[in-house]
């Protein structure tokens, strides 16, 4: 495999998924927000990895441990790179999160300011609790998911459901 010194970056409308996002598990503030990311990845697009471990090997990718460290980078199936915001674009796209995609992508300007800040600080906003708010959103992500899976269960019972039936009779 040959890495590309001097990595293409692309925008979020250009990339192409799926996506390996590399991230701070170290991190509680970094590692809930991938979390719920990964928990609502149901086409399963996104593929996390961790560059926190003194294991993590950047023989396959153009940056360097710290640079990853400070700054979120993903790059998608065509090899091109986003970073900062743009990943949490894109990332939040896949996760079927168009609100805060959106609020993301409308609010670069203004996110490519704070995200330094939180950077810098995200181990204290983790101390502080911050980090809760994904948990949060975790478990309201998963209790809609089982709500709707009763529904749809409930549904089929009924011979409601849009479910093809199995071959050879019934489901």
């Amino acid at each position: 495999m040959t890495i590309n010194l001097f990595p293409t970056f692309t925008t979020p409308d250009k990339a192409t998924l799926p996506l390996t996002v590399y991230y701070d598990h170290s991190c509680k503030l970094c590692r809930s927000e991938i979390e719920n990311l990964a928990g609502r990845d149901e086409y399963a697009v996104l593929k996390m990895v961790d560059c926190s471990g003194s294991d993590f090997d950047t023989a396959a990718v153009p940056f360097d441990r710290a640079t990853l460290m400070n700054c979120i980078h993903a790059q998608d199936v065509k090899g091109e790179w986003l970073k900062a915001t743009d990943v949490f674009v894109v990332c939040y796209r896949a996760a079927q999160m168009q609100g805060i995609a959106k609020a993301f992508a409308i609010g670069k300007p203004l996110m490519e300011r704070i995200y330094p800040f939180i950077v810098r600080n995200r181990y204290v906003l983790s101390r502080l609790g911050i980090h809760k708010i994904f948990n949060v959103l975790t478990h309201q992500a998963t209790q809609r998911k089982a709500a709707q899976a009763v529904t749809s269960s409930q549904a089929c019972k009924e011979g409601l459901c849009n479910m093809p039936a199995a071959k050879g009779g019934s489901i």
